[in-house]
């Protein structure tokens, strides 16, 4: 009885036909755990995600992690998971072109195998703010400087087509 009160109303929906507690259990695991075979397809899919994770030119670093560590929470609840150093180097590789600068600083001032995924996403927080505030300034310039072009219309007068030597004339003495 205890067991049936302890579990949501989902949960209940699925044992209260259960007699023993062992016949609860094995109901729990097929619904949560799924056999081997489901279990095996979700961690490919997760590595396969994992693997081909990329990170897209206008998205920010705080949806960006959310998005990566989902998979690996994922595959770490699946005893799959990948060493903290992978993680970091994974990051890494899967930042955007814009990125590359802030990347070969790191990986040269920092030594990745002792970084701490953490510490990587809040380095990469305070570059975005830095380089979002570059950029406010730089469109603002952009705006500032408009660039002025000359529009002129040929017009021409019966007297240039006849006299061109007295056009030429007014034009050289004012």
């Amino acid at each position: 009885m205890v067991l049936y009160n302890a579990l949501p109303k989902k949960e209940y929906e699925r044992i209260f036909m259960c007699k023993t507690a062992k016949d609860i259990w094995q109901s729990l695991l097929i619904t949560h755990q799924d056999n081997r075979q489901v279990k095996d397809n979700k961690i490919n899919l997760l590595v396969q995600q994992y693997e081909k994770f990329t990170i897209f030119e206008e998205e920010y670093i705080d949806s960006v992690f959310a998005r990566f560590n989902t998979i690996i929470t994922s595959l770490k609840a699946f005893d799959e998971g990948f060493s903290s150093k992978n993680y970091v180097r994974k990051f890494l590789r899967a930042l955007y072109p814009k990125w590359r600068v802030k990347v070969t600083a790191i990986e040269e001032s920092k030594k990745l195998s002792s970084l701490a995924l953490d510490e990587l996403i809040d380095n990469l927080k305070v570059h975005e703010v830095v380089m979002e505030k570059v950029s406010k300034i730089y469109k603002g310039k952009k705006k500032i400087v408009k660039s002025i072009a000359l529009k002129a219309k040929k017009e021409s007068s019966d007297d240039e087509t006849r006299h061109p030597e007295a056009v030429m004339k007014n034009m050289l003495w004012p």
